[in-house]
């Protein structure tokens, strides 16, 4: 999968689809919350949060989404 990583932003967000499509086993943190996004006005419903693994190039890395 591409992904476009925004270096400025102060969380991770992924949606179910791309998260089951990429880590079948990945267990989810439940957390239920909304979060309204820079624009103001856009909110995302969270469901948990993960620990992912994630290659950029040669290095790999977490992060928490």
């Amino acid at each position: 999968m591409t992904t476009m990583i925004d270096t400025g932003a102060n969380r991770t967000f992924i949606s179910i689809k791309a998260l089951h499509l990429s880590y079948k086993k990945q267990s989810i943190n439940k957390v239920s919350s909304r979060v309204i996004l820079a624009d103001g006005y856009t909110s995302l419903s969270i469901l948990g949060t993960v620990h992912l693994s994630i290659n950029m190039g040669d290095m790999l890395t977490t992060i928490k989404a």
